[in-house]
């Protein structure tokens, strides 16, 4: 604050400086013009009462000098003029006041002088520096003001000579100095009271803006605070829904291991009690069946939740989309508990490919197969199609990272005519064990294992629900284009 209000006030002491110099010169440019203007009128006033330059020559031819001098009276007042000269046409000095010797010379370069023989009168400041000066530097005088008046013939109006008067710049500059001293006071004092008012309103000014600086410094504290209590709660938040994860998988584990192994117990009980009779052993066999039957389904529920929870290392190639449909179908074909149901395919020509890990994408796609044939309770028809770029299908629900307007996408959808999705549990049906199915079908992992491998791939899926009709899952993949769309994919971090 302190370099900014000297820093001011050094500017407006320079633009006052300025501004003083300026009306100094304006003023002296008028006062001298308006000096010089009066001057000519004075002096073309006077010489209008005295002799022509014809009388002059006469009383200088008869050597009457006591006449020229009472003739010429009216110029040679000193508080008037310093000298007088006369000239005639041609520019040859007749008299001279104070150099009487400078008689009858010619004075060439004289631009006033030749300016006066024309016929206009003439001012100006002279140095004395020329030579028909030498008479006025005698007298000390480094400036005088010089008038040239023609003189004409009353008859015929020719110029038949020429006044030149040399009148002392004294008065002059010494109303000037009273003007000047006047015009810097008045500068200098209005500088000031401007500069005192400014100085005022800016330190007003100055305070209301420190005043709301702070505010806001304050302001942006406070800010700062907030945002760290909020990302304290957000982390906080963070934990809770892990715990409430957590929890929810104990829950859902506990439950789903908890039957099989209830089962278990249950059937080792009763091959305890078996006696060693052919029935007691028909009866043995039926409960080791359902033995191996429970741990089967202990071992997939296993194998769902490490599917879930470990991280899918992909490897990214080239793939024909085609060939990985009819690779995975005869492994949905060949479960016991689906075989009834019709499956059509629709797969493009050409092929499309996909960049994606042929392992990942088998077991994306199955888990859409089982899905399906699971909500269709094995009955129904399914459609499988492969296409390229696809067109705009309504979708109720998509999630992933790929765009579906983006450019080069290759797509694999699986479609039921089941019972479709529950309205309010559409939001939710990629989230780990939502699952309509009664207790001991199933732990609701599949859609979640497939949207976490898809996310892998860099891929995207949607979901178009027709309730009471079935539903459509499509799974979106960049087309292998180029090596380089590879390498973009690689960097793509999953959430």
């Amino acid at each position: 604050m302190k370099k900014f209000s000297l820093l001011g006030a050094l500017l407006w002491v320079g633009l006052t400086l300025a501004l003083a110099v300026f009306l100094t010169y304006f003023i002296e440019q008028q006062m001298f013009r308006d000096t010089s203007l009066a001057s000519l009128d004075y002096f073309q006033a006077v010489t209008a009462t005295l002799p022509t330059e014809a009388e002059l020559r006469r009383l200088r031819q008869e050597v009457d000098s006591a006449r020229l001098e009472r003739a010429l009276a009216p110029l040679l007042d000193e508080r008037k003029a310093v000298a007088v000269k006369l000239y005639d046409k041609s520019g040859r000095l007749l008299y001279h006041s104070r150099a009487p010797d400078q008689v009858r010379k010619l004075f060439p370069g004289n631009r006033n002088l030749e300016r006066a023989l024309a016929g206009e009168r003439a001012f100006g400041v002279s140095d004395l520096s020329h030579p028909e000066n030498v008479a006025e530097r005698r007298l000390g005088i480094d400036r005088l003001l010089e008038v040239y008046l023609p003189i004409r013939d009353s008859a015929s109006g020719a110029v038949t000579g020429v006044y030149e008067i040399y009148i002392s710049l004294a008065p002059f500059y010494q109303r000037l100095w009273w003007q000047r001293m006047v015009v810097w006071g008045i500068v200098v004092a209005g500088a000031l009271t401007l500069y005192m008012g400014l100085f005022v309103h800016f330190k007003r000014a100055s305070r209301t803006i420190l005043d709301q600086s702070r505010e806001i410094e304050e302001k942006a504290e406070n800010l700062e605070k907030t945002l760290a209590e909020l990302k304290s709660a957000q982390a906080e938040l963070l934990r809770s829904e892990r715990l409430a994860t957590v929890g929810q998988l104990a829950a859902g584990v506990a439950h789903e291991v908890g039957n099989p192994l209830g089962s278990i117990m249950g059937m080792v009980d009763l091959l305890l009690r078996c006696q060693g009779r052919s029935c007691d052993k028909a009866e043995c066999e039926e409960y080791l069946e359902r033995v191996n039957s429970e741990v089967m389904r202990l071992k997939g529920i296993i194998r769902a939740l490490l599917d879930y929870a470990r991280p899918a290392l992909a490897r990214l190639e080239p793939l024909d989309l085609n060939a990985v449909a009819e690779k995975t179908l005869p492994l949905f074909r060949v479960q016991k508990a689906y075989r009834s149901i019709h499956i059509q395919t629709d797969l493009a020509d050409p092929a499309p490919r996909a960049w994606g890990d042929e392992t990942l994408l088998q077991q994306i796609f199955l888990n859409l197969l089982l899905n399906a044939g699971q909500a269709m309770q094995g009955q129904g028809s399914l459609f499988v199609r492969t296409y390229a770029d696809p067109p705009g299908e309504r979708a109720d629900l998509r999630v992933g990272p790929l765009a579906r307007g983006e450019s080069g996408i290759s797509v694999l959808e699986v479609c039921d005519d089941g019972p479709g999705v529950a309205p309010d549990l559409l939001p939710r049906i990629f989230e780990p064990f939502v699952t309509t199915r009664s207790s001991g079908e199933g732990i609701g992992l599949g859609l979640a294992v497939c949207l976490r491998l898809v996310e892998e791939l860099k891929g995207s899926i949607e979901v178009e629900n027709r309730p009471g009709e079935g539903s459509s899952f499509r799974v979106f993949l960049p087309s292998a284009g180029t090596a380089s769309k590879k390498a973009d994919l690689e960097r793509v971090p999953v959430e």
